[in-house]
């Protein structure tokens, strides 16, 4: 990376003035700076982020903190190459600054930068109203010296993002009184709040770097440790209650239940890596959550994974491939190639909704009709379909079929199956909820 004499003279002297009262973040030096001026540059002549009181201030800033927009998306990925080489002081001020400047963003891009200051008392008096401006604290400010590495600017921004959608007081900086609730939404599981949080926050990382995610997961399970140990006393008094009434609830269940069943579940067991993921959140989502092919809960707890498009997959899912990251890779490739598999295994064989004794009069009168009711009445005639084209490999067509029939048990790819085109409806129906 090379910037002409004039560049690094001109980002030394824009750091040298950077921060004030009004935007109150220091520079983090000549080299990032030297490197969001040329590629802002690149976008406008006018770009300029270090002038809080220019006119083209709010508009700069929106390169780097308007998430999600082609704008965003392309300057950030432009700068950030260009950041490489950069002082490692100089990134790790940039990462830890980058979520407190997109909340400051998002507080002021829809008003008026004040006037820029001339003396020392109209520098005093903007200080005096960004006092005033300042939210009351509803709680003591703590500094519980969290003691973490910071995460990276894209997950920081994910989980900001992601917390200012539940409650426009996130803040994940210790001293801020909204910490300890803020914090809440990462670390009390199975929350309703804490599944919105992962799922939105989870789908936003998706694009982060690899290196950013692997610290997060790396340093998740110890954080909610931390924050298990370390939340307030009014806060740990509620989770009793909470579990004192979710543990009262549960008895009836165990009395209604049937007995326990030996499906002989025909698959290789998880590794105990991945294992321990699948029961921990689901037994925080299910008490009586159960890999045991003999215990009566064991089709329920199966549900958890292979019901999709229910709100518990989406959250139990969503949890435990989260956990799943810090797991072996060869047990993560066990757990992936039996998924579909055992998804088939279950809509085959999980126990099916009773009619009761409305059924058993009908059967011994009409026989005939009870037989002809239970086959499947095809709805396309059979056979004789031209289909031109060549069939796909075996491994491609095992990965459909295995799909196709863990939604519709009668899936098939044989052009003289009365289910072809329904089958392939599956496939091409553009837009549709089953493709």
């Amino acid at each position: 990376m090379r910037f002409s004499a004039v560049a690094i003279a001109s980002a030394l002297i824009a750091v040298a003035n950077a921060q004030s009262a009004y935007f109150p973040f220091p520079p983090e030096g000549a080299c990032v700076a030297a490197c969001t001026d040329r590629v802002g540059k690149t976008r406008f002549p006018e770009y300029n982020d270090v002038d809080e009181y220019g006119p083209r201030f709010i508009e700069s800033l929106s390169y780097t903190f308007e998430s999600g927009s082609p704008n965003t998306s392309s300057f950030m990925a432009d700068a950030g190459m260009c950041m490489g080489p950069c002082p490692p002081d100089e990134l790790t001020l940039y990462r830890q600054q980058y979520p407190s400047k997109k909340l400051w963003y998002q507080a002021n891009k829809s008003g008026t930068p004040p006037p820029r200051p001339v003396t020392t008392t109209t520098t005093t008096t903007t200080t005096t109203t960004t006092t005033t401006v300042a939210p009351t604290p509803t709680t003591p400010i703590l500094d519980p010296a969290f003691p973490f590495i910071p995460n990276g600017a894209c997950v920081a921004a994910c989980t900001l993002e992601a917390g200012l959608s539940l409650n426009p007081n996130y803040s994940e900086d210790p001293k801020s009184p909204y910490f300890w609730e803020s914090m809440s939404y990462s670390y009390v599981r199975g929350s309703a709040n804490n599944q919105k949080f992962m799922i939105k926050a989870g789908t936003c990382m998706a694009p982060c770097p690899k290196d950013q995610i692997a610290l997060y997961s790396s340093q998740y399970s110890a954080q909610v440790n931390w924050y298990n140990a370390n939340k307030p006393a009014t806060t740990t008094t509620t989770v009793p209650t909470t579990t004192v009434t979710t543990t009262t609830s549960a008895p009836p269940v165990v009395t209604t239940t049937p007995p326990g069943v030996d499906p002989a579940y025909p698959f290789k067991p998880n590794g105990p890596c991945v294992q321990n993921c699948i029961n921990t959140v689901g037994k925080a989502m299910f008490p009586n959550f159960s890999d045991d092919p003999k215990s009566p809960y064991f089709f329920e707890s199966l549900s958890y994974s292979f019901e999709s498009g229910s709100d518990k997959t989406r959250a139990f899912m969503t949890d435990v491939g989260m956990c799943q990251g810090k797991c072996p890779a060869a047990e993560n490739d066990l757990y992936s190639a039996q998924f579909f598999d055992q998804k088939v295994w279950y809509n085959a064989n999980k126990p099916k909704p009773t009619t009761g004794v409305p059924t058993i009069p009908t059967v011994p009168t009409t026989p005939t009709t009870t037989t002809t009711t239970s086959d499947p009445v095809p709805t396309t005639p059979s056979g004789g379909f031209n289909y031109p084209f060549k069939p796909n490999g075996q491994c491609v067509a095992g990965c459909t079929n295995k799909v196709g029939r863990a939604m519709f048990p009668n899936y098939s790819e044989d052009p003289k199956s009365p289910y072809f085109i329904q089958s392939l409806s599956y496939t091409f129906e553009s837009g549709s909820a089953n493709t």
